[in-house]
């Protein structure tokens, strides 16, 4: 049984990391293309960094950066419930 949560948890990182870095990529290239400042919005479906780019008439640019800790948890959540979704249904089979 503990080998089973063990593996449902494993993959849930898994997925959430790769989801993360998705919209990280997507994030870049959206940015490239329209040649906008930097600003990124990471963590899907809900996003839990964002970053943005503020010009300043003395300083030049500042990034300004916040977390959202509570989509954070709530993204993990939804991957692991996904993920333990996909076990169950499988394992019925």
């Amino acid at each position: 049984m503990t080998k089973k949560i063990l593996h449902i948890i494993f993959y849930s990182t898994i997925l959430f990391c790769i989801l993360s870095f998705i919209s990280f990529l997507f994030s870049l290239v959206f940015n490239t293309i329209n040649r906008t400042s930097p600003n990124l919005k990471i963590g899907f479906p809900l996003n839990y960094y964002n970053q943005l780019a503020v010009s300043d008439n003395c300083n030049g640019i500042d990034l300004l950066h916040g977390s959202n800790f509570k989509n954070f948890i709530l993204n993990y959540i939804i991957c692991f419930l996904t993920i333990l979704i996909l076990r169950i249904k499988l394992t019925k089979k």
